[in-house]
This record gives structure tokens, sequence and C-alpha cells, in this order.
């Protein structure tokens, strides 16, 4: 018996100014940048909120505070692993995943010159928390994340 594909339907159109005032809610509302990306992404596939939530809870800060690979970065690649896993019953969607993560860190590199959480928040310097360099990276994040999703929506036969 061949595995099933158990992939979400993707979106061919997200309300981007609906998740971008979402996301800079959660964030203002004291969700992680990680969080902020995830819930917001994960909206658009009905996916719990509690569930992206905790899921996200250990990204921000750039994995835990540990200023590592920006947090606002790690949650749209959670929402590439939404956008493009085949779930469990056929683990065979990670490398088509993976590109699409790459293309999402490639994307984001190019706007701030590094995906290191560190090195973008030595680009702020205006003395605030949270800085306003996170708010940015939250929304540069969701809008190339749905960018990478709109692409692949595109790609997917039928459409």
């Amino acid at each position: 018996m061949e595995p099933q594909n158990t992939r979400l339907p993707l979106p061919d159109r997200y309300d981007r100014a609906a998740l971008a005032q979402m996301a800079e809610r959660m964030h203002a509302d004291n969700f992680n940048c990680a969080q902020s990306v995830a819930c917001a992404l994960g909206s658009a596939f009905g996916i719990d909120e509690d569930l992206c939530f905790r899921l996200a809870e250990g990204l921000g800060g750039g994995l835990g505070s540990h200023t590592e690979t920006c947090g606002a970065l790690l949650g749209g690649a959670m929402a590439m692993g939404l956008g493009r896993s085949n779930g469990p019953t056929n683990p065979t969607s990670k490398l088509a995943t993976y590109q699409l993560s790459i293309k999402l860190g490639e994307r984001f590199r190019e706007r701030y010159g590094t995906t290191v959480c560190q090195e973008i928040r030595a680009q702020d310097h205006s003395g605030e928390n949270p800085l306003p360099i996170c708010r940015q990276c939250i929304l540069d994040a969701l809008e190339t994340s749905i960018d990478v999703l709109e692409e692949l929506a595109q790609e997917e036969p039928g459409k």
C-alpha cells in the first residue's frame, strides 16, 4: 500500500494585511518573534493557535534567547513545514521543505545581511525594548513566508 499524502491544502492567496496585523498584535501581547510568525501563518492553515504557540515557544530570541538564528525566521520555517509536509504517514517531503526554508533564509539574508538574531539586533540603535527591528523582522519573515508559500501553491498540480 502506497503512503498517503496528508499535506494541508495551501491557500492560493493570503490576507497579508490581516496576518501582519495579527502578528503585530501577538508580539504586542508578549508572543516571541517565532510565535508571532508561526501562529499568524498557522491561522491561515486552520492550525490551532495554542499548538503553534507552544511549538514555537523555545525559538524566540534566536533559539531560546541564545541569539542564534532569528526567531521570526524560525517561525517562518515552521510555516514552510506546515505548508509542505506530507505528514507522518508519508515522511518523504523533508528535502522539498528544506528547499523552501533555504529560499526563505536566503531572502531574509538579502534584507538583513545575516540570519543571526544578535547580528540583526546590532543593526538597531534605538535603545527601545522590544527593539523596533524585531517588529520589522516579524513582518519581513511573515511577508517572505507568504511569498514562498504562494509560489509553492502556484507550482502544485491542478492550480
